[in-house]
């Protein structure tokens, strides 16, 4: 659990920053073959309704790479990111390196209270999810790799030429990195600084989301 300060531009069409606070809940589940994690941040706690759910998974080579659900003042968006992957670990327990590659889609559009345009694009990624930690930080990096466009229109002839098909296709980077130093440590509690950054490239723009200030642990 945590909270603090949070820096956001949720709207893809103009970058423009807002800053207010923040209340965070992270779960995580770590086995031989399975993790997952679930990650739900609260910009305004007396607007419950606007909030962002992120989440991973992975079960031996199956994994999500990314389920992002957002509901802002800039309109509802989900995201998908999963497919096939391995996991490297890395000398000296310093951490491990997940590979993993699939399909990716985004779906952005209204919900209650919020009107906007809706648009969806599918395509496919490339990511890869580096977790370190060294002495009392831990830090996790997430990068995709995507390519994704809106579904073509459908026509009486139902014919989609290859230039059709890339001319539409727009490249992007989904990025997203938690730096938490455990500054105070109990057995399986710990209580530290929390520094989360996120940049998503959707079809219409970016997309920026920071969130810092203090966490507290508690491990099993």
């Amino acid at each position: 659990m945590g909270g603090g300060l949070s820096w956001m531009s949720d709207a893809p069409e103009q970058l423009d920053l807002q800053v207010g606070g923040q209340l965070s809940a992270r779960a995580m589940v770590d086995l031989i073959h399975v993790r997952g994690e679930a990650w739900a941040t609260m910009p305004d706690p007396s607007r419950p309704d606007r909030f962002q759910l992120r989440a991973d998974a992975r079960l031996l080579f199956v994994t999500v790479h990314d389920f992002t659900w957002r509901r802002t003042d800039a309109g509802e968006l989900f995201r998908l990111m999963g497919g096939l992957g391995g996991e490297i670990d890395l000398p000296d327990d310093y951490g491990h390196l997940m590979l993993n590659l699939g399909f990716a889609m985004t779906r952005l559009g209204s919900f209650e209270g919020v009107e906007r345009p809706f648009s969806e694009a599918y395509g496919g990624y490339a990511g890869v999810t580096a977790r370190l930690h060294f002495w009392e930080i831990r830090n996790e990096l997430r990068v995709a790799v995507h390519g994704m466009m809106p579904p073509p229109e459908l026509t009486l002839d139902l014919a989609f030429s290859p230039e059709q098909i890339l001319a539409g296709l727009q490249f992007g980077v989904t990025a997203s990195n938690r730096l938490y130093v455990q500054a105070l440590r109990e057995g399986v509690i710990s209580l530290g600084p929390e520094l989360v950054v996120q940049y998503e490239h959707l079809v219409e723009g970016p997309v920026f989301l920071a969130t810092l200030g203090v966490s507290g642990t508690l491990g099993i």
